[in-house]
């Protein structure tokens, strides 16, 4: 199971994958649907957040694991938007881990058409050094909207894969990811 959602009517539904990376939704125990507009993509470099108090496009420099029902350019002119190619209710979710050398506060959100912050997609953070931020949120869009997740934080910091010098080296570094399902 990857999560569950109870509507205000006490509904829960369960959101999972199946062995082939394809993702299934129950209500119960009933199958009711699979979606078909789905996205994931990560980030495997670091990134820099230079200065503070300023949002940052996160691009995507990695092929999308899952692109179904959307447009993304890995290493085109735009590669921090996700443009939805039909309207529905989406879930989205994203983390990513910030690392400073100072105590930081980080903050996360989804940004509609470079225009509006998604409603509930604000996300915020703060460690001592290196802290999570994760968020899920649900909005609906219209086809052709396209999205992006802002970062930024109070101190200069980078996004990254924290790997412990002690610990085994993961076969695929993942400093940020985003989820997008349509529900």
């Amino acid at each position: 199971m990857v999560g569950q959602i109870v509507e205000s009517g006490g509904q829960a539904l369960t959101i999972g994958a199946i062995a082939d990376g394809s993702m299934i939704i129950r209500s119960g125990t009933a199958l009711v649907g699979m979606p078909k507009d789905r996205f994931f993509a990560y980030i495997t470099d670091a990134y820099s957040i230079a200065a503070v108090n300023t949002w940052y496009d996160l691009p995507w420099n990695v092929a999308a694991v899952h692109k179904t029902g959307f447009t993304h350019s890995e290493g085109g002119a735009n590669p921090e938007r996700i443009t939805f190619s039909n309207a529905g209710r989406y879930l989205i979710s994203y983390q990513f881990l910030m690392s400073a050398t100072a105590a930081a506060h980080y903050v996360g959100r989804i940004y509609k058409n470079g225009t509006t912050e998604v409603v509930t997609s604000f996300a915020n953070g703060s460690r001592r050094y290196n802290g999570f931020v994760r968020r899920i949120t649900i909005a609906d869009f219209s086809a052709s909207d396209y999205v992006t997740l802002q970062v930024g934080s109070q101190t200069a910091s980078k996004i990254e894969s924290h790997d412990a010098a002690g610990n085994p080296d993961p076969t695929t570094r993942q400093c940020a990811e985003i989820t997008i399902v349509r529900i």
